[in-house]
C-alpha cells in the first residue's frame, strides 16, 4: 500500500527529487531510501519518471499507470513513508527520434508538463526555495530552469551504468549536460566517479546501502521462510534482485553441474532475453517471480549462502549493488564474482570472491561448511555501519558544505500536511459511503453475494467473449479484486469461480476441470491442472454456534498452486486457517478425492484425507520413490569433499576465523 498516515511536518530545508527509479517499483532503489532518511529532518518532495501516452494506451491496465492517471482528477500528492509524492503527468514518447531540433521541442514540452504540476503544489505550501537533486533522470536535466522555486543547490546523482540501448540513444550526452549544470556530481560506485572527476567537476562518492532494520530480521524468528521457497528442500544458494544481461548465465550453469545436491534459486523478475531455457526446465533451479520489497528477508533467509553472480565487464565495474548490504544484513555468506573491484577489495575476508564455476562452486560449498555465529556477527556488524540513514547524513554534509560556499543560510520551512489515503481507503474507513457502495454493486438477499444487473453486463458479460472461457461456467466477479485468464488457458462448463474474498490469478496453459470451484484468493501458475470437480478455496468463515455462519466474520487463506502442479479429481483444498498462504509446489500431484490443508512440496505425491506426501522425485534415479523420515538426518551438513584440495592452499580460500 503506497498511502501511510501523514507524519507531522518537519522544519528545515525543501529538497526535490526528480528520480528515473519509480517510488512503486517492484524493488526500492536508491534514490528512494535516500528521500526517505533526508525526510527526517527536511521537507522531501519526490517525482519520478513519467510514462509517456503511448504507455497509457500499451499499459493501461497496470495499477501504476492507473495511478497516475487517476491523479488528474483527484490525489496528485501523496505520502508516503514521511515524504511527499507528486505523481506524474504523462509525456511525449520521444525517445525514437533521432537528436535534433525536433528531439528538444519535445523534450521540452515534456519537462514543461511535469515542472507545470510541480509549481502548483510549490504554490499550494509557499515553497520558493529548494535543493534539487536529479537521481539519473538527465531526460529532465532543464527542469530547474523551468521551476518557480529558487534552485539553492543542483546534484547530479549518478547511480547506474548505461546499459540498454534505449538508454544509450540520448543517455550520454544528455547526462553530460545534467552534470554540467549542476554544482556538485554524487556517484554510487568509483568507476561511475572517475568520468566526473577527470574533468575536474565537484564529485563525491556515497555508495548504496541496506535497510539495516528490514533485512536484520531475517536473523529473527519474526521473520519466516517465504511460502514459496518452504517447499525447496535441501541445501539453496540463491540471488536476490533483476535477472538480465548483467547475469552470468555460464558461470551459473557451471556451478549447478559442480554443486549436485544443492538447489539454485533465482528470486526476481527475469528477462526470457537472457534466460536460457534449459534454466527454467532445470529440477534444481527455481525461478519463483518477482517479490516485494518487504517480502525480500522471507526470500533472503531461505538462502544457505547468497551469491552475487554478475559478469565481469565494463558495465558491471559500474555497479554497486544494494543486495551486498542487504546479504550481509541478513547475516548469509556471500559468494560473488569480482564484478567490482574496487568495492570487493575491501570486502576480503567477508565476501569470498571467484572467477571460474569450479571456483565458484569451491567458495559457495566453502562458505557454507565454515560458517559460524563470529563470522555472522561479523557481516552483521559490517552491515549495520553500511546504512542508508549514515549514506543520508552524507549527502546533508555534501549539501551544507556547498551552501556555506555558497554563503547561504540554511533556510526553514514547515509544509502543511496532505491528506492521504486513496479512493478505496476512504471507502472502507467510512461506513456510510462504503454502505452505499456496496449497496450500488450488490443485489438485496438472497443473492446478496452476486452483483447488480448493470455491473454483470459491464464487468461480467465481457469475459465470456474471452477465449478459453466457456459459456456454461460461472463468474461471480466484483470490481474491486482481481481476475485474471492467461493465454490458452481453460475455464470449463460448470466451473464457479469467485473473487469476492481476493484475486482469482489463473496464468497460461492452465485447464480446469468441469465442475471445479474456486473461490479467492488463489493464485494457479502455467501448466496448472484441475480434474473434475475440485475444490479450491482461498478463505474462512467462523463456527460460532450462537448466529448463522452467512453472519460471521470470513477471512484470506490465499492458495497458490505452483507451475505444473496436478490435481485429482474431487479434491477439496483448503487454505490455511491462520491466514498464511498455503502452496502445493512445482510438479506435485495430488491423488483423488483428498483434503489438502497443509503445504505439498514440489516434486511429490500426496493423497489421502488429510493429504500426505507418499513418493518424491528422485533426480538421479528419475523415478518415484518413498519419502525418507528424515529423522536421521543431520540439521546441516558440512561436508566440503567437493572442494578441489589443490584450491584451498590458495588465499583466495583461506578460511576466516
Amino acid at each position: 500500500m503506497d498511502h501511510t498516515a501523514p507524519s507531522a511536518a518537519v522544519p528545515g530545508k525543501t529538497i526535490l527529487f526528480v528520480s528515473l527509479p519509480r517510488h512503486d517499483a517492484k524493488y526500492t532503489s536508491t534514490p528512494w531510501q535516500l528521500a526517505v532518511q533526508l525526510a527526517k529532518s527536511n521537507n522531501v518532495i519526490f517525482t519520478d519518471h513519467p510514462f509517456t501516452f503511448l504507455d497509457l494506451v500499451t499499459k493501461f491496465r497496470e495499477a501504476s499507470v492507473k495511478k497516475r492517471l487517476k491523479a488528474y482528477l483527484a490525489g496528485k500528492v501523496f505520502m508516503k513513508e514521511g515524504v511527499y509524492v507528486v505523481k506524474t503527468p504523462f509525456v511525449w514518447p520521444i525517445n525514437f527520434l533521432p537528436k535534433g531540433p525536433i528531439y528538444n521541442f519535445f523534450s521540452i514540452w515534456n519537462q514543461r508538463l511535469l515542472a507545470s504540476r510541480l509549481n502548483k503544489f510549490f504554490k499550494t505550501q509557499g515553497i520558493d526555495q529548494i535543493v534539487y537533486i536529479n537521481s539519473f533522470n538527465f531526460y529532465f536535466h532543464n527542469l530547474p530552469k523551468l521551476l518557480k522555486a529558487k534552485t539553492l543547490v543542483n546534484i547530479y546523482h549518478c547511480i547506474d551504468p548505461m546499459i540498454k540501448t534505449f538508454t544509450l540513444k540520448h543517455g550520454q550526452y544528455l547526462q553530460e549536460k545534467a552534470a554540467a549544470d549542476a554544482d556538485v556530481v554524487v556517484a554510487t560506485a568509483p568507476a561511475l566517479l572517475k568520468p566526473f572527476q577527470a574533468k575536474g567537476r565537484p564529485s563525491f562518492l556515497v555508495p548504496n546501502a541496506a535497510n539495516f532494520k528490514h533485512f536484520n530480521a531475517a536473523t529473527t524468528q519474526a521473520v519466516d521462510v517465504h511460502p514459496k521457497l518452504k517447499t525447496i528442500a535441501g541445501k539453496v544458494f540463491g540471488y536476490f534482485g533483476n535477472i538480465e544481461r548483467r547475469t552470468d548465465f555460464s558461470l551459473l550453469a557451471g556451478v549447478v553441474d559442480h554443486l549436485q545436491d544443492w538447489h539454485l534459486v533465482m528470486a526476481g523478475p527475469y528477462d526470457l532475453t537472457y534466460v536460457p531455457e534449459n534454466f527454467l526446465k532445470h529440477p534444481r533451479i527455481h525461478f519463483p517471480g518477482s517479490f516485494t520489497h518487504n517480502e525480500a528477508p522471507s526470500v533472503i533467509k531461505r538462502f544457505d549462502v547468497a551469491i552475487i553472480p554478475f559478469k565481469c565487464d565494463e558495465v558491471s565495474n559500474g555497479i554497486y549493488p544494494l543486495k551486498l548490504y542487504e546479504y550481509l544484513a541478513a547475516g548469509k555468506p556471500v559468494v560473488s564474482t569480482n564484478f567490482n573491484p574496487d568495492i570487493l577489495r575491501d570486502l576480503d575476508g567477508v565476501v569470498n570472491t571467484a572467477d571460474t564455476a569450479q571456483e565458484f562452486a569451491n567458495s559457495v560449498l566453502l562458505a557454507y561448511a565454515t560458517d559460524s555465529e563470529k563470522k555472522i556477527a561479523q557481516r552483521i556488524d559490517i552491515a549495520s555501519r553500511e546504512t542508508w540513514e549514515n549514506r543520508a547524513q552524507q549527502f546533508e554534509d555534501i549539501i551544507r558544505k556547498e551552501m556555506i560556499a555558497k554563503n547561504i543560510a540554511e533556510p526553514s520551512t514547515t509544509m502543511k500536511p496532505i491528506a492521504s489515503g486513496s479512493l478505496k481507503d476512504r471507502i472502507k474507513s467510512n461506513p456510510k459511503l462504503k454502505k452505499f457502495i456496496l449497496s450500488l454493486i450488490f443485489r438485496k438477499k438472497p443473492y446478496g453475494s452476486r452483483v447488480k444487473w448493470y455491473i454483470w453486463l459491464w464487468l461480467i458479460f465481457p469475459r465470456y467473449f474471452q477465449r478459453g472461457i466457456s459459456w456454461a461456467s460461472r463468474l461471480d466477479l466484483v470490481p474491486f479484486n482481481k481476475f485474471k485468464v492467461g493465454k490458452y488457458s481453460r475455464i470449463e462448463q460448470g466451473v464457479v469461480i469467485n473473487n469476492g474474498m481476493g484475486d482469482v490469478i489463473i496464468h497460461d496453459e492452465v485447464h480446469t476441470g468441469i465442475g471445479c470451484i474456486i473461490i479467492g484468493p488463489v493464485t494457479m501458475h502455467k501448466h496448472v491442472g484441475l480434474s473434475q470437480y475440485v475444490r479450491v478455496l482461498g478463505m474462512h468463515h467462523g463456527s460460532d454456534a450462537d448466529s448463522p455462519h452467512h453472519y460471521q466474520r470470513a477471512w484470506k487463506a490465499p492458495v497458490i498452486l505452483e507451475e505444473d502442479a496436478f490435481i485429482g479429481t474431487g479434491t477439496v483444498i483448503m487454505g490455511k486457517k491462520n491466514g498464511e498462504p498455503l502452496v502445493l509446489g512445482r510438479y506435485c500431484r495430488v491423488g483423488a478425492n483428498s483434503v489438502v490443508t497443509t503445504d505439498i512440496p514440489p516434486y511429490s505425491v500426496a493423497v489421502g484425507n488429510p493429504a500426505k506426501v507418499v513418493r518424491v522425485w528422485d533426480f538421479e534415479k528419475k523415478c518415484w520413490k518413498k519419502p525418507d523420515d528424515g529423522k536421521d538426518q543431520p540439521k546441516k551438513d558440512n561436508t566440503i569433499t567437493m572442494i578441489d584440495p589443490a584450491l584451498l592452499s590458495d588465499p583466495k580460500f583461506k578460511v576466516q576465523g
